[in-house]
């Protein structure tokens, strides 16, 4: 039970998550395509809670079995859409499998008798022709894009360069594998029971067990190059925040030396930026920038004489303010490393000296 909730909660942070970049993309086709898979899987959940399923069942017996069946198959058709449109292959073919499976599934629905139509693909439910058609054009769908996703993330992870991605595909591939199990085991079920009467409990245990164990792994494999990469730019955005901050009395020392020193920027509004990440790092680079401008029109009053960088920043400032004429421009000191973070640390390290 713990771990459904947790695959849940994960779920719904994933989809929100790339939901939120698809509104800052909305022409990156495989985004939009990872950002369906996860918001159907993350509907999931929701639509098997008692209260829900009172809710929608008002409208009609079944309902929310109904979309249970449909948010899986849409899910297992955005996965699918993903690595396809990651190789820019056709997707009509597909698109049209994936409508006429709908249109079966609904359509059959649609006609079986009430009590069908309350638990379409329970074993109860397994010796009316309309559960059979059913479950196997639902679950038969599911294994065929599953299947075909299977492939390319196999095919994804012996190629992946980063160690990260390579990992998630791997996890993913194993989930799919869990999943198609589970898919043809339901299948076989539901055709034995049809055709021999006989209502293998065992198997759609085994169904039940794989989906579960696939579900969790596709999970883990969906979200774990996206969980990694957000853990390892923690440090970076607290060395950033850290950074600007420390930088304040040298940028604030130039600032008053050359008021015309701030650079113009767009200023984003908070539903665009909302945990201030991206307006984190767009203040460090700026004010990097803004400092090396300023270090460079402090060129005409450095001293001569050479003197310990921040000596030098310090002789230039103090010329300026007073009014000192210009001379002829001397470079800027230069002691940071060939990036701009090793720069912005020395910066830092001249700032504390001026503060």
């Amino acid at each position: 039970m713990l771990a459904l909730v947790l695959v849940t909660i994960a779920l719904w942070i994933g989809a929100l998550d790339k939901l939120y970049q698809l509104f800052l993309a909305p022409d990156d086709l495989p985004l939009r395509a990872v950002a369906g898979c996860l918001a159907c899987l993350a509907i999931v959940p929701v639509l098997n809670l008692p209260p829900v399923v009172a809710f929608i069942d008002g409208a009609g017996g079944g309902l929310a079995r109904l979309l249970v069946n449909l948010m899986t198959m849409s899910a297992s058709y955005w996965l699918l859409a993903f690595f396809q449109y990651s190789v820019r292959a056709s997707r009509r073919f597909q698109t049209v499998a994936y409508v006429g499976a709908l249109a079966v599934v609904v359509g059959v629905w649609l006609a079986a008798p009430a009590s069908v139509r309350l638990q379409p693909a329970a074993l109860a439910s397994g010796n009316d022709w309309h559960s059979t058609v059913f479950v196997v054009a639902a679950v038969g769908y599911m294994a065929y894009a599953l299947g075909l996703a299977m492939r390319w993330s196999v095919i994804y992870a012996r190629v992946a360069r980063r160690v990260e991605l390579r990992r998630g595909l791997r996890a993913m591939a194993v989930g799919l594998a869990f999943l198609i199990t589970g898919c043809v085991c339901k299948c076989f079920v539901a055709l034995l029971q049809a055709f021999a009467g006989v209502a293998w409990a065992a198997g759609n245990l085994a169904y039940v067990s794989c989906v579960l164990i696939g579900s969790v792994l596709l999970v883990i494999g969906v979200m774990y190059p996206a969980v990694t990469g957000m853990l390892a730019a923690v440090p970076v955005w607290r060395w950033h925040r850290q950074a600007y901050r420390e930088l304040e009395p040298l940028w604030q020392a130039l600032h008053e030396a050359f008021p015309d020193l701030a650079l113009r920027s767009e200023t984003l509004p908070w539903w665009r930026d909302p945990l201030r990440i991206r307006r984190t790092h767009r203040d460090y680079y700026r004010r990097a920038v803004e400092i090396r401008d300023g270090l460079v029109q402090l060129g005409p009053y450095y001293p001569e004489a050479e003197t310990e960088d921040a000596e030098a920043v310090k002789a230039a400032l103090a010329a300026k303010a007073a009014g000192a004429p210009a001379g002829p421009p001397h470079p800027a000191p230069v002691a940071g490393g060939d990036d701009l973070d090793s720069d912005v640390r020395w910066l830092v390290r001249l700032s504390r000296s001026l503060a």
